[in-house]
């Protein structure tokens, strides 16, 4: 299927996916993902055979993949963006910041009786290490319409990858050496569907993978490694495998024929990875308006 116009993926999640959501028998539970950093060409489903994508792959085939969408070349713009449904032209105040004025899909979701977590990469808050400007000027999850959450990146900095530092539910946690902060926020968000999985829900999960420092992950050859392509792809990988934690847990818990799972990239991959696609190589993108800065998988 091809989209040729720039669209805000955030149609879908504050206005599509509510009226489809409400038009079921049973309300659909809705587990919106986003992944931090990830241009189009990093999937086996739009032609990569460099990196293994096999769990996106799959739902790539089953569902529907979108030849051309279109995002903001940088992260905050995106998630500000796909929390509203509007142009940053109408709400963007600056970097990290989410402003309180602005109604979240949060709280659309609330409003129709839906259980609602946030799971992931925050930056929307403006934590501690930014600006006096903009330095605690935005939204906290809970005050976005997040009931539960597990996040990186809310009002302190910290490792996000080993030894996190995670705020969960409004209390910041330090985690051990040997922590891998995905893997720790995916349990959280396993975990909520869990507890909700008698009652309508919506799972909004801003992934921390796969965003620099290009770090080995709990699947590496190596916790030494220093080769950021190949940790990289290793990123790659283990975001495609939570991913696939997440479909498998809807599965086990008998939710499969009631949710529905987005996928979507925030903006183009980091520039200094270089990706083969066919007889090209792609130079990520990222922070420029080109193909490769703007155009993610959905």
């Amino acid at each position: 299927m091809r989209w040729g116009a720039r669209v805000l993926a955030a149609l879908w999640a504050s206005a599509s996916i509510l009226r489809l959501a409400a038009s079921e028998t049973e309300p659909a539970n809705v587990i919106l993902i986003m992944a931090d950093g990830i241009g189009y060409e990093c999937l086996g489903a739009y032609g990569s055979a460099y990196y293994r994508t096999p769990r996106l792959d799959a739902l790539a085939a089953a569902g529907t993949r979108f030849d051309h969408c279109y995002s903001q070349p940088l992260c905050t713009p995106s998630r500000v963006k796909l929390m509203t449904g509007l142009s940053n032209v109408r709400n963007y105040v600056g970097f990290s910041i989410f402003p309180q004025s602005s109604r979240s899909i949060g709280r659309y979701f609330q409003d129709q009786g839906y259980a609602t977590g946030v799971f992931g990469k925050w930056q929307l808050y403006g934590a501690e290490h930014y600006g006096e400007r903009f330095r605690g000027k935005g939204t906290l999850p809970e005050e976005a319409g997040f009931e539960r959450h597990a996040l990186w990146q809310v009002d302190r900095l910290g490792s996000r990858f080993w030894g996190p530092l995670l705020r969960i539910d409004g209390e910041n946690r330090q985690f051990g050496p040997d922590e891998y902060g995905p893997s720790v926020v995916a349990d959280h968000l396993l975990q909520f569907i869990s507890d909700h999985r008698v009652t309508p829900f919506l799972v909004y999960y801003p992934m921390i993978l796969v965003h620099s420092p290009f770090e080995p992950t709990p699947s590496s050859a190596s916790r030494l490694e220093l080769d950021k392509q190949k940790n990289f792809a290793d990123m790659v990988e283990m975001m495609d495998r939570i991913v696939g934690q997440i479909v498998d847990h809807v599965e086990a818990l008998g939710l499969a024929d009631r949710t529905h799972i987005l996928f979507i990239g925030d903006n183009g991959t980091h520039k200094n990875i270089r990706s083969p696609l066919g007889a090209r190589v792609i130079q990520g993108g990222k922070g420029s308006p080109t193909d490769a800065g703007t155009r993610v998988p959905l």
